[in-house]
């Protein structure tokens, strides 16, 4: 019946904006028809919001997990904080004008400083700024009003204030500016008190250690990623090269062997680098992943997955994966990682962070931009099934960017204009807490290889600092991170 339809949801509609307005009025009956509201459209983000908050009114046991279960469907989670936490960050401030010997009640007089003082209710964490000189009002002069008017204005700040007391004579003028300036300074202090709180200190047995640890015996590793028999044929010559990472985009699963067992003769490391996007039709992988005789290195979590449920350990984390906190790496390590490549995303002050002598940094390579199961010679023309072109894509300031079609995989990879190089940044990764280092080749050929691997292990195998950097080059996220 159509018709009832109707009439029930501009019921709901109804009760929902009572409820809004009248939460004291939630009970085990709205909680029972918004359960029931969200059965029938789980992603109506109001009604959830006003479950969650029926549920803390209610101390029902069931909230946590609906608070986790709601921080999936509501897009701003500012809204989930605002209705858990609000409650412990409000402020009482108290605004006066300095004077000796008083603490909170003083009277505003003019010729002297205006005083902002914050007191955080559930920490009692309190802190006072001051502003300029109170000058005599010459027209028309700010009232208690006026101040708390502007005061009050906390925002999207995680603040709000429960109590505002003034202190101030009657005849006495500031900007209002300077009004705003005073809270907002005030309010940046009150978070950085609070969060200084509880942040963790290391005692001095630990920062002994720390400091005892840190880069002793590291000893320099170079390692590099190669895609084509030419690259590989430069890479194998180098002795300072101690690992090989061979990727399976391109070559063919009797080339990946070959070569494999031409680096693990000579006594190095080797591993085989799986592909960018992994599909269960690709038989050649999985063919490879079985043979217990070969080491991987897995791009994506679908990898991952395989190797694990394969029973392989000791295998390469690439920096695709994104392990960007303590927490990610010890993840990967915790399922038999030996090594973790870093991401492009870290900046030198992450990286500093972060590191310790198991990770890897590359310090120069090709940045991808996009991988894509679209094949653009396809979308654009035909298929070159195959060939494995090579072809440039143009944004709207003429500026090139590589796709590489890799066929084997039907992938695309769109490469950033300019190559990432921190060759000449060699000093600032000495403060990293690893020393291995990885050259990443993939679009490279001829004489561009034996510079890059030249340049490379001259600065960072024998720490040759007159070394010149490479031309066309871009820091990445090293200096600024990703904003």
């Amino acid at each position: 019946k159509e018709q009832d339809k109707i009439v029930i949801v501009l019921v709901r509609k109804m009760e929902l904006t009572q409820l809004i307005k009248h939460p004291e009025r939630m009970d085990k009956e709205t909680l029972y028809d918004l359960r029931s509201l969200l059965a029938l459209h789980p992603y109506y983000q109001t009604a959830r919001l006003l479950m969650l908050q029926n549920l803390y009114l209610l101390h029902d046991s069931s909230f946590d997990e609906e608070l986790r279960r709601a921080a999936v469907y509501i897009t701003d989670h500012q809204v989930l904080f605002n209705l858990v936490e609000a409650a412990h960050y409000r402020l009482t401030p108290q605004v006066t004008s300095s004077q000796p010997n008083v603490e909170t009640q003083v009277q505003g007089e003019p010729d002297t400083s205006r005083t902002i003082t914050l007191i955080d209710k559930t920490s009692g964490i309190s802190v006072t700024n001051k502003g300029e000189e109170v000058s005599k009002a010459l027209k028309r002069a700010v009232t208690r009003e006026d101040i708390i008017k502007h005061i009050n204005k906390t925002g999207d700040s995680f603040f709000e204030f429960e109590n505002i007391f003034v202190e101030n004579e009657d005849d006495i003028f500031v900007p209002v500016s300077k009004i705003n300036e005073l809270r907002r300074d005030a309010l940046i202090n009150m978070k950085e008190a609070i969060l200084e709180n509880t942040r963790r200190i290391a005692n001095e047995k630990q920062k002994n250690e720390i400091k005892k640890d840190k880069f002793n015996d590291i000893c320099v590793k170079i390692s590099c990623q190669i895609y084509t028999r030419e690259q590989f044929e430069k890479v194998e010559k180098s002795e300072e090269i101690e690992r090989i990472y061979i990727s399976a985009d391109l070559l063919s699963n009797d080339d990946i062997r070959d070569l494999y067992n031409r680096v693990t003769k000579k006594g190095k490391e080797c591993y085989i680098m799986l592909p960018q996007i992994f599909r269960i039709r690709d038989k050649d992988v999985l063919e490879l992943v079985k043979d217990d005789n070969y080491k991987f290195s897995v791009r994506n979590i679908d990898e991952l997955s395989m190797i694990v449920l394969n029973n392989k350990k000791n295998f390469v984390v690439d920096s695709s994966m994104y392990a960007f906190n303590d927490y990610a790496k010890e993840f990967y390590y915790s399922h038999g990682a030996e090594n973790v490549c870093l991401p492009f995303e870290l900046n030198y002050r992450e990286l500093v962070d972060i590191a310790d002598g198991r990770d890897e940094i590359v310090v120069y390579g090709n940045i991808p931009l996009m991988v894509t199961a679209n094949c653009i010679n396809k979308d654009y023309d035909n298929c070159n099934k195959g060939k494995n072109d090579i072809v440039e894509l143009k944004d709207r300031k003429n500026t090139k960017f590589k796709a590489a079609c890799y066929c084997k995989h039907c992938t695309n990879v769109i490469y950033n204009s300019v190559p990432l190089s921190l060759i000449g940044l060699h000093n600032k990764l000495e403060n990293i807490n690893t020393r291995n280092y990885r050259i990443n080749l993939t679009t490279e050929t001829g004489k561009d290889i034996d510079e890059i691997l030249e340049k490379t292990i001259k600065v960072f195998y024998y720490k040759n600092n007159s070394v010149e950097d490479l031309k066309n080059y871009t820091r990445g996220h090293f200096n600024r991170g990703v904003e």
